[in-house]
């Protein structure tokens, strides 16, 4: 089994992405702050595409865990 490092959290918040003509979608990997879940979710043009366990609200992502704050996002 082999981890990423990961590096600084990016924000709280969805990543805006360049518009340099590449790829629309952009990978992250995201922490929930209660239960410590660490999963790779993809954004869109800066918006979550849908899953089953995430949500987006405004400019942060939520964890279906209950917690009421949002994920944290990490580049890797």
């Amino acid at each position: 089994m082999s981890l990423a490092v990961l590096q600084q959290p990016v924000q709280n918040s969805v990543i805006e992405i360049s518009g340099d003509g590449g790829s629309s979608v952009d990978e992250v990997i995201v922490v929930c702050p209660k239960c410590k879940t660490l999963e790779t979710l993809w954004l869109s043009a800066g918006f979550l595409v849908p899953t089953r366990k995430f949500r987006q609200s405004g400019n942060h992502v939520y964890h279906d865990c209950g917690s009421i704050d949002p994920c944290s996002f990490y580049h890797f």
